[in-house]
């Protein structure tokens, strides 16, 4: 049974992300995380730490900011490149 579950995400760089989410993980919280990126053949991926929590309705939160951790330069150029994206949280 695969309990991953996937998230919407904006303000991508090649050191973090904000995933957009009503179950908010406590800050310290160690998630992994991979994303598919157009043009790549193998998804990104790497473990990510919460650093912020956001609970606020309006814009942009719900949701949390995450660092990740564990990428090389090229899997952080790709992820500058890019913008809003969809994110695999793995179990």
């Amino acid at each position: 049974m695969d309990d991953s579950f996937v998230l919407e995400s904006t303000n991508v760089n090649g050191d973090g992300v904000f995933l957009h989410t009503d179950l908010l993980f406590p800050i310290g919280e160690w998630l992994d995380l991979e994303l598919t990126v157009p043009g790549r053949v193998r998804p990104v991926r790497g473990c990510g730490r919460v650093v912020r929590v956001d609970a606020r309705a309006d814009p942009p939160g719900p949701g949390v900011a995450v660092v990740i951790r564990g990428l090389g330069d090229e899997e952080r150029t790709a992820l500058g490149r890019i913008g809003a994206s969809t994110w695999r949280v793995l179990p």
